[in-house]
């Protein structure tokens, strides 16, 4: 398992870097986000995406993106557990990715195929937007409530 956490304008160096990656699961953190009055994001469709291109035969999954690094962590809020939401198209993959997820304490949420990675990255932006522009700072997290 390899874990892509770096700033997005520094991905296809770390990734040129990185060598031949195929056969292994590819854990993508980054979000395509620039600044301009506030967080938005980068590029048209999806930062994921660009990256499964840039690592043919990887096994790519979008996953740990959508809170505070410094959560990784501490990810209870009180009685609740933070969500993280994984995209992927390989089932091995998901595995490995909920698997440490899960071992790390948060509570899994199964977001789909790859191409639902775009709604992850901009579900970012609403994060970084909520912690450095609504007032809410870092110390917040998404949660999917069940009935």
């Amino acid at each position: 398992m390899v874990v892509l956490a770096v700033p997005w304008e520094v991905v296809p160096p770390v990734l040129a870097q990185a060598g031949d990656l195929s056969g292994k699961v590819l854990i993508d953190c980054t979000n395509p986000i620039r600044w301009e009055n506030g967080p938005v994001v980068a590029i048209e469709g999806s930062g994921v995406q660009e990256i499964a291109k840039r690592t043919p035969g990887a096994k790519v999954v979008k996953a740990f993106n959508t809170l505070g690094a410094e959560h990784l962590q501490a990810p209870k809020f009180g009685a609740y557990k933070a969500d993280v939401y994984i995209a992927t198209d390989d089932a091995s993959a998901r595995n490995v990715a909920a698997s440490l997820a899960r071992e790390l304490g948060f509570d899994v949420v199964d977001a789909g195929p790859l191409r639902n990675a775009r709604l992850l990255e901009h579900l970012a932006v609403l994060w970084v937007h909520l912690a450095t522009q609504g007032g809410m700072g870092r110390s917040i997290a998404f949660k999917v409530l069940k009935k």
